[in-house]
């Protein structure tokens, strides 16, 4: 079975991308994403299991969020087990002049609505406070933790103008906890290079946050893996000072990264999977296995 989707948003769509993908507990299939509409607009779509839109969602089995200011995407969502709200997670246009792009983080009824008692109307948004060329912030991952917080983390510009891995924390009513880590924000800046991403999200059965992505050896990224208490502060019983990075075979001549898989086996290990690029200069498929 295959099921596609073209021009949510209509007019002159060029684009339309599915990212986040959860199963509702009425085994509907719901998809976040883009569809570009003279900018990109953030859809989620919801699918019956026989691949048919459910028009019980909103009014075509489409949510079209029309952030007027430019595009907006959805990265990530994950469904609420408790109330089947569902929650997005990815970046909006937040100024154009200059253009100034911020995390968001949307939640929606089930049956499609923006839930106005989170955040702002159904939203929250987030502008990392770099003095000079704030160009990009986005998300990347979304989880619940045991509490019903959301924990979101993706990247932020700096100061430099440069980015940092980002991990934020909302309270299910919307509002940054202010008892993780600064004000609700936790941000790595590894020193070297120019960028530090955080592409995956998982929480253990501890608690505890893991992180996955790439930080820059100065040359090109290694695979990174971070782990923090539930207060947002690094673990320091993992890796070095809470972080793991490894550099594949080809050592110094190409990228290794964490892409956005992550789980937990039985024995408590991480399993993350990416890509390395390998000794002849191509790019492999990599499963890590890390001990706990």
């Amino acid at each position: 079975l295959s099921v596609s989707n073209d021009g949510a948003s209509g007019g002159t769509d060029q684009e339309d991308n599915g990212h986040g993908l959860a199963i509702d507990s009425s085994g509907n299939y719901v998809v976040s994403g883009k569809s570009h509409d003279t900018y990109d607009h953030m859809i989620i779509l919801r699918y019956t299991s026989a691949g048919v839109l459910d028009t019980t969602f909103d009014t075509d089995g489409i949510v079209d969020y029309d952030n007027v200011l430019g595009s907006s995407v959805g990265r990530a969502l994950v469904i609420d087990p408790g109330t089947g709200n569902i929650i997005v997670a990815g970046e909006t246009r937040l100024s154009n002049g200059p253009v100034n792009d911020g995390t968001a983080v949307w939640r929606y009824t089930p049956a499609g609505i923006l839930d106005t008692t989170f955040g702002t109307g159904g939203v929250v948004t987030y502008d990392t406070p770099a003095a000079t060329g704030d160009l990009y912030d986005s998300l990347e991952a979304v989880a619940l933790d045991g509490s019903g917080n959301i924990v979101v983390v993706g990247y932020g510009a700096n100061a430099a103008g440069d980015y940092d891995m980002l991990l934020l924390r909302y309270t299910s009513a919307g509002v940054l906890d202010a008892t993780f880590g600064t004000g609700g924000v936790v941000t790595y800046d590894g020193g070297i290079g120019a960028i530090e991403l955080a592409l995956a999200l998982a929480i253990d059965m501890s608690g505890k946050i893991v992180v996955c992505g790439a930080v820059h050896n100065g040359s090109d990224f290694d695979m990174a893996v971070w782990r923090y208490n539930s207060d947002g502060s690094p673990d320091s019983n993992f890796g070095t000072g809470g972080i793991m990075t490894h550099t594949g075979a080809a050592g110094g001549t190409g990228d290794d990264l964490a892409l956005g898989g992550v789980a937990f086996d039985s024995s408590g290990r991480i399993l993350v999977t990416g890509l390395s690029w390998n000794a002849a200069g191509n790019r492999d498929m990599v499963i890590w296995r890390i001990k706990p």
